[in-house]
């Protein structure tokens, strides 16, 4: 099985607000968020995982970083704990963008994003 790929962002800073790449939903409209470009080298699921977070995590995998074009293709709030996880199909050569939002501007801290194949 191939390994995972994972990436600890530094915390979200105190007064940087967030990107204007992909346009906020209803819940995390006041949120900070993160965005990753991941292109895929085998058409295969994968998992996109935010853990460790001391705040509540929102995980979306979008098809564009352009609000106008772009679709949710898995978006995942498990407002119970601060983990969240969606499983996606994609294939070779895509590119999505993955976001990792919160639902509190105040929310600061690391994460961790784990890409693993399934």
């Amino acid at each position: 099985a191939a390994s995972p790929h994972r990436y600890t962002a530094p915390a979200f800073p105190a007064a940087v607000p967030a990107p204007t790449c992909v346009a906020a939903t209803a819940t995390t409209a006041g949120g900070r968020d993160t965005v990753y470009a991941f292109r895929v080298t085998l058409t295969r699921s994968f998992r996109f995982a935010v853990t460790g977070a001391a705040y509540n995590t929102v995980v979306s995998v979008r098809s564009s970083c352009d609000p106008s074009r772009s679709r949710v293709l898995a978006c995942n709030d498990t407002a119970a704990n601060n983990n969240s996880t969606v499983d996606v199909a994609l294939t070779t050569g895509q590119v999505v963008y993955v976001v990792v939002d919160t639902t509190s501007a105040a929310a600061t801290g690391n994460f961790t994003l784990t890409i693993s194949p399934i």
